[in-house]
């Protein structure tokens, strides 16, 4: 993180993005631009702006294919593991 003020908005987004969608990739998305933006808001230094400008980039350039599906809504949704584990044992018995 650039700033740990940035670090808590772009985690703060991620997780209310992820738990309302039940999407990771929303929420690896959300936390990208809502980090560019705390950056901007906090008025980092241009260096600083510039590095969070290209990581958001980054995550929406590699994140293209998840977008995809997202807009078709056939992004799988994500589960905690334990809960996945305990599923598949209940699809077991």
């Amino acid at each position: 993180a650039v700033d740990w003020r940035v670090l808590a908005v772009a985690a703060a987004f991620f997780a209310a993005a992820a738990f309302l969608s039940r999407k990771a990739s929303l929420g690896s998305l959300a936390a990208a631009l809502s980090g560019f933006a705390a950056a901007a808001y906090f008025a980092l230094p241009l260096p600083r702006l510039l590095l969070t400008a290209f990581a958001m980039l980054l995550v929406v350039f590699r994140h293209r294919e998840n977008i995809l599906r997202l807009l078709r809504g056939t992004e799988p949704d994500f589960t905690l593991g334990a809960a996945k584990r305990g599923q598949t044992d209940k699809n077991r018995g």
